[in-house]
């Protein structure tokens, strides 16, 4: 990986953290706990992004979108299949091959998922693979990022972040 490359990654995973901190505070015991529509989350992840993306010049003209099926003027598709994909949120510069995040989201009670092992292996895979499609270097969209994020609707809050970069996903 090049400098400039883990320094970029690392300011795009200081962003989505503050904004998921602030998400967080945000929706915590109403939203979430009430078992709210996922685009609802989705909105208001997406409000936090845009505000965090405001605090630096760079980033200004980028925009944050919820289920933005456009690649330039075509309609996204998976690799293999061709089935148009929707991603929860990305940001972006509209009409450009420009992508910094594409972003899947998921709520859960975390009470749900009896196996951890079965959040790694099972219950997200088509999630995990559009990311992986997303921020592949010869892919049809090159994100800089990729992330999978599970929110816990329980009160345990165990919220799980994965991310994903150059088609794999990566340990922070």
């Amino acid at each position: 990986m090049k400098k400039e490359d883990i320094k970029n990654i690392i300011e795009l995973i200081k962003i989505f953290e503050n904004a998921k901190e602030n998400f967080l505070k945000d929706c915590d015991k109403i939203i979430i706990a009430t078992n709210i529509n996922e685009r609802t989350l989705t909105a208001r992840l997406m409000y936090h992004l845009q505000k965090e993306l405001d605090k630096f010049e760079e980033y200004k003209k980028y925009s944050v979108d919820c289920e933005y099926n456009r690649n330039n003027y075509d309609i996204k598709h998976e690799k293999y299949n061709k089935t148009k994909i929707y991603p929860d949120i990305i940001i972006h510069k509209r009409l450009s091959n420009k992508n910094l995040i594409a972003l899947e989201m998921k709520k859960i009670k975390f009470k749900e998922i009896i196996d951890l092992k079965d959040i790694e292996n099972k219950k997200f895979n088509n999630d995990r693979t559009r990311l992986e499609d997303f921020t592949t270097e010869n892919g049809n969209f090159k994100y800089a990022l990729g992330i999978f994020f599970i929110v816990d609707r329980s009160k345990k809050k165990n919220h799980i972040v994965e991310f994903y970069y150059k088609g794999k996903k990566i340990r922070i």
